[in-house]
């Protein structure tokens, strides 16, 4: 491995990369291979939302540790800290996908409670 290189892959490297996300613009956001160009990025900001949502909905196991419980609601913090500069169609996915666990999660409460 060269000197100044990294193990892993690097999401926004691979993101930026990639033509087809070039000028494509979603609802306000102009152009999905680089973060929004707001004064407040509004994407990680309903990641961070939506991942806590579905923390709290998400029933925890049978004796479960408490400090786990404590860890899991602050990690949608540091995702939105660590991802707050990384391309839109990133933050785009993860709230997509936190938004379908949300109603899967509700879906299976009501199913099964």
């Amino acid at each position: 491995m060269a000197k100044g290189t990294s193990a892993g892959i690097q999401p926004a490297s691979v993101l930026r990369g990639i033509a087809e996300l070039h000028g494509a613009h979603w609802l306000w956001v102009a152009d999905l291979s680089k973060p929004e160009q707001l004064p407040v990025r509004i994407l990680p900001l309903l990641m961070i939302a939506t991942q806590l949502l579905v923390t709290k909905v998400t029933p925890s196991p049978a004796g479960a540790d408490p400090r786990m419980a404590r860890i899991m609601t602050l990690m949608p913090l540091v995702f939105g800290i660590v991802l707050y500069q990384q391309p839109s169609a990133l933050m785009l996915y993860w709230v997509t996908s936190n938004l379908l666990q949300l109603a899967q999660q509700l879906w299976l409460g009501r199913r099964y409670a």
